[in-house]
């Protein structure tokens, strides 16, 4: 990131701000936002971030909210952020949280966030605690940070945030993603291709040239698209019956480890799940007739 650019209305409202390279074109934050857009709804500022190809982004690679509203205390801090349906109303987003409030003291310093629902009840936030408090020294330096959960127990430092166990539905989808990227080969279906792969997808293969050396090939996201438009024009890239195999081989939260035997190839897939949606997102790969 080289250049950050604000534009402002004749009010001095900032309506938006966007990110450039040191050639002075447009670029995303590692996040990925290219573009974040403001404007004002009675007390509230609604925020909506974009990639570079204008797709929504969460408010933060850790949290899901989409369109979000940041209403603002007496002395123009943030004190609450909300998630927004497309109806610009609070909802509670995929981990049940509809918003999170901020609270300070008279110093201005920011001392407790905490968590709710759409139904102003507290909630969980994907780290699983509830709300934090945190503690300053005499000159003012954050000391230490207390996370509590919903029944008032502090929670250690590093706790790791209760998981549900994948249920049948979820490992239906994985299923499901996994063939979809051999179909889609097949049926020349861009579309399902583009569906079923990330965009940050990082698919590679271990090649050995002639001369026995090894060397790691990579294929993009853009390269799978073409692929599944035009590999198999001739319809003779797969027997006429396919015989794929899929092995899920462990389901955590919103990751998947997966193996992909087709008759072409054997593949270990990496998917992830965001809003709901499972997509492959790394994938390594080698021909099935070694």
């Amino acid at each position: 990131m080289h250049k950050e650019i604000f534009s402002v209305d004749e009010f001095g409202f900032k309506t938006q701000l966007d990110f450039y390279d040191i050639e002075g074109k447009a670029k995303e934050s590692l996040w990925p936002i290219s573009r974040y857009q403001w404007k004002k709804q009675g007390n509230k500022v609604v925020e909506r971030r974009v990639n570079l190809i204008g797709e929504p982004q969460n408010l933060s690679p850790y949290f899901a909210f989409k369109n979000s509203a940041i209403e603002y205390d007496k002395n123009d801090r943030p004190y609450r952020t909300y998630n927004l349906n497309s109806e610009a109303q609070p909802t509670n987003s995929e981990f049940g949280v509809a918003y999170y409030q901020d609270e300070y003291n008279d110093l201005g310093q920011h001392i407790k966030y905490s968590y709710f629902d759409k139904n102003n009840k507290p909630a969980v936030n994907p780290f699983g605690f509830s709300y934090a408090t945190k503690r300053y020294d005499s000159m003012g330096k954050l000391k230490n940070v207390d996370r509590v959960d919903l029944n008032d127990q502090f929670m250690p430092r590093h706790a790791i945030a209760p998981i549900k166990p994948a249920n049948s539905k979820d490992r239906e989808n994985i299923k499901l993603v996994s063939l979809n990227y051999i179909i889609a080969l097949q049926s020349l279906d861009s579309e399902l291709m583009a569906n079923t792969l990330h965009k940050y997808l990082a698919k590679s293969m271990v090649r050995i040239g002639q001369d026995g050396k090894k060397t790691l090939r990579k294929i993009s996201y853009q390269r799978m698209l073409h692929n599944a438009k035009n590999w198999n024009k001739t319809g003779n890239r797969f027997p006429p019956t396919m015989n794929n195999q899929v092995t899920i081989f462990d389901v955590y939260h919103n990751m998947a480890a997966v193996k992909l035997t087709s008759d072409n190839w054997v593949e270990y897939l990496h998917l992830i799940k965001i809003d709901s949606r499972w997509q492959v997102k790394d994938l390594v790969w080698d021909h099935n007739n070694i």
